[in-house]
């Protein structure tokens, strides 16, 4: 089944991207930090996030999608759990909108997490997680977009009656978030 996107105003418009039409803004349910936006499918327990943070000095321009991905996992308690599949540098033509002297770096990971700290071990669900970094010059930002994708949920998971979702659809999906990005306002980022 083909979800439909639909272009998206972030950060009260500064940033724009596609988001799938059934995902739903979660500040409407629930606070989120201002630095973040957070779009979920309550179906598939799909999740969108774009995340505005301070520079990660420590972390090289090749190394920063792997050094975000692990900071993701220390606050998903899936320190010991987690594996990245594949960093690759992206093109220009993956992500047109940015400037061309922008770094990104596409991280494909997984991790094993519980959602809302639950603390039975069956109630843990693997998670791909599709993890996109941009670095521009010209802000001392790091920009992450991510996409985490449960394949399997945990038989005692508050997600257990969540439907999966193909990999092929949210691989697609993410593909045309990034190719969607957009800055409309880079007095965001001062």
């Amino acid at each position: 089944m083909t979800v439909a996107l639909a272009n998206k105003e972030l950060f009260g418009g500064a940033i724009t991207t596609y988001v799938p039409t059934t995902f739903i803004d979660i500040s409407q349910l629930r606070e989120v930090p201002d630095n973040q936006e957070v779009y979920v499918d309550t179906n598939t327990d799909q999740s969108v996030i774009v995340e505005l943070l301070e520079l990660a000095e420590e972390a090289a321009d090749a190394d920063c999608a792997s050094y975000h991905f692990k900071q993701i996992a220390e606050h998903n308690d899936a320190s010991a759990e987690n594996q990245i599949l594949k960093v690759v540098q992206l093109e220009d033509s993956e992500v047109p909108n940015l400037p061309k002297d922008a770094k990104k770096y596409l991280l494909v990971g997984r991790q094993t997490i519980s959602k809302y700290n639950e603390s039975d071990p069956n109630a843990r669900n693997v998670v791909n997680i599709y993890l996109a970094v941009f670095r521009i010059p010209k802000i001392t930002t790091d920009i992450i977009v991510s996409y985490n994708h449960p394949v399997v949920i945990g038989p005692t998971s508050s997600s257990r009656d969540t439907q999966a979702g193909s990999v092929d659809e949210v691989e697609n999906n993410f593909k045309k978030i990034l190719a969607s990005f957009n800055i409309n306002d880079w007095s965001l980022f001062c």
